[in-house]
């Protein structure tokens, strides 16, 4: 579980996931509405999947807030600020956008492949 938790990685492919993601979950959405209210039988069940993928999802989004926050040589603990208000959006806009070390750093080396200049 720590090697998802290690490592870094890149703004772009940090993009492509969180957008992945993102994409996943409004289509998960639309599913469980559809099917709710198809059939209100299977709603408790569709429920307990929703809040599975869930909780997948945010474990998920914590390790790419994690290796980004790497990337920058800054500690995973910095994720923590996704939890108030208002400052995880300009934590998210400094994840989208700020530059990650271009040597090694504490965190291990530069990731291979698809980068911003």
């Amino acid at each position: 579980m720590s090697v998802f938790f290690s490592g870094r990685i890149s703004r772009l492919n940090f993009f492509i996931n969180w957008l992945a993601y993102i994409i996943l979950l409004i289509i998960l959405e639309i599913v469980l509405y559809m099917v709710i209210t198809q059939n209100r039988s299977l709603q408790v069940p569709f429920a307990i999947i929703s809040v599975i993928v869930y909780l997948i999802g945010v474990v998920y989004l914590i390790s790419l807030y994690i290796r980004r926050l790497h990337d920058m040589n800054l500690s995973g603990w910095l994720t923590l600020l996704m939890l108030v208000p208002l400052i995880n959006l300009g934590l998210l806009i400094f994840l989208f956008f700020k530059r990650g070390s271009i040597s090694n750093n504490n965190y291990g080396t530069p990731p291979v492949g698809n980068h911003f200049p």
